[in-house]
């Protein structure tokens, strides 16, 4: 067995356990569990000792995932019943009728805590608030201390790190601008290609995205983090030496992740896309399996419940790997192998259905259906996307050197986005959508062991190579 291969298995089995761990399995199933899926594997693992190691990785796994949560436990200090205490907020949501704030405690106190505060004012990162209302213990072992609505008083706004304060600051200014010269809906579905913001979305926008499979195109990913490389890069080669080019790059990357307020599915983008240069810059192949896998670890390791709480990154995870493995298979069995590599309809409907075939139990688990219009509905508005996203940098620009370039670029914009909106509406209509009632977790653990043993079994087709724009 290479050793990309003994990688991606071992860091695939630490994240079995994380998620195994997630599930409330005890540690004597999920050892049964592992052995069992060795024992079928046969010899295919490369012999017991090695089958040994993945077992170890798997039992880590299991028991990071509950060292975390108890050492983080134990660190904690929470203020006692009426007395006053500060924190520092290090990420705030807004919904349409709420903020969803994360705060960090300021000494003597210490820990994380969750705050539902008013819709307005806006509260925003690097805010230091003040209150006295009791904080409530966390629900479990897993979860925040939490502490509803208090009346708190705003210390100052200087707080947190600068740079990420003052790229959030950008990003706000630009979502404003898109608010002046779009109208609300268009506006909105900008703000949330270009940079993920979904504070303007209505309710029936959101819903509508769900039942049409398209909630991913705001959920930023590989395509915003390709355009990124690929500009710096064009600008920088020209009059930089190859280092400091390299640094530039890195320092981009990380950048606009802060802009974008580190949602989980850029942050892993960001980890593949700094893999991909550093293989470049290095001189080594990108090796796309290792790279996903290794990022998904990097990023459990500071927060092992992403794998089995957040949604976004489970759909972002298994679609890759449902890309990457299931669609050559597909486009075989359809004797499409050839458009497979293209950007035609027939790629988009390979790529869209692996993805489908790779999180449908999750979205049954989440929401009890899963979408029927997914397939059509990507097929008329991905080809779009780069241009949208094109947009949405434009118009950023446009607010702070070239306000002329919205003239411009206004109209042909809100056709674009009013036709995207359209195809959004009409097939995330509720007799779209297939509901299939509830699915247990067993269920979907005997579907991916299924589907990978299959995958595992069947080499004879390589997994294809994704640009980084589909990551």
């Amino acid at each position: 067995m290479a050793r990309r291969d003994i990688i991606f298995l071992s860091v695939l089995a630490f994240l079995a356990g994380l998620t195994a761990a997630g599930n409330v399995l005890n540690f004597p199933t999920v050892l049964l569990g592992g052995f069992l899926f060795f024992i079928a594997l046969g010899g295919r693992l490369g012999g017991p000792r090695r089958g040994v190691c993945f077992l170890l990785f798997l039992c880590a796994g299991f028991w990071y995932y509950h060292l975390f949560f108890a050492y983080r436990a134990e660190q904690r200090e929470l203020p006692a019943t009426g007395e006053r205490w500060q924190a520092e907020i290090t990420a705030a949501e807004r919904r349409e009728s709420y903020t969803l704030a994360t705060g960090s405690l300021q000494p003597p106190y210490r820990g994380q805590i969750q705050m539902l505060l008013p819709r307005y004012p806006d509260r925003k990162y690097g805010e230091v608030i003040a209150a006295t209302e009791p904080i409530l213990p966390a629900p479990d072992l897993t979860g925040l201390p939490f502490v509803r609505y208090p009346s708190v008083e705003l210390l100052t706004d200087q707080g947190g790190n600068p740079l990420r304060r003052h790229l959030l600051g950008l990003r706000e200014a630009s979502i404003s601008h898109f608010r002046q010269i779009l109208p609300q809906a268009e506006a909105a579905l900008l703000a949330g290609i270009t940079f993920g913001a979904r504070a303007d979305f209505g309710e029936d926008l959101r819903q509508a995205m769900a039942r049409s499979g398209t909630v991913h195109l705001v959920a930023l990913s590989g395509y915003n983090i390709a355009v990124l490389i690929n500009v710096l890069e064009k600008i920088l080669r020209g009059f930089l030496p190859r280092k400091i080019c390299f640094v530039a790059l890195v320092s981009g990357i990380i950048g606009f992740v802060f802009l974008t307020a580190l949602e989980p599915s850029i942050i892993r983008a960001a980890l593949m896309g700094f893999l991909a240069v550093l293989a470049l810059e290095t001189g080594r192949l990108y090796d796309f399996r290792n790279s996903m896998v290794l990022a998904a670890a990097a990023m459990s390791l500071f927060s092992p419940t992403l794998i089995v709480r957040d949604l976004g990154f489970q759909l972002s995870f298994l679609s890759l790997l449902g890309i990457a493995y299931l669609a050559p298979r597909l486009a075989a069995m359809v004797r499409w192998t050839d458009h497979l590599a293209g950007n035609g309809w027939r790629a988009i409907i390979l790529l869209t259905m692996a993805a489908q075939l790779a999180v449908w139990p999750v979205l049954v688990l989440a929401f009890g259906s899963f979408s029927l219009s997914a397939p059509l509905a990507n097929l008329l508005i991905l080809p779009l996307i780069p241009l949208t996203m094109g947009f949405g940098f434009l118009f950023a620009v446009a607010a702070w050197f070239l306000p002329l370039l919205d003239f411009f670029g206004a109209a042909i914009g809100r056709l674009v986005l009013g036709y995207e909106l359209q195809v959004v509406r009409i097939l995330g209509q509720p007799n779209w959508v297939m509901n299939v009632g509830a699915l247990s977790v067993s269920a979907a653990v005997v579907y991916y062991g299924a589907l990978g043993y299959w995958l595992f079994r069947s080499p004879k087709i390589s997994p294809v190579a994704i640009p980084l724009e589909q990551q």
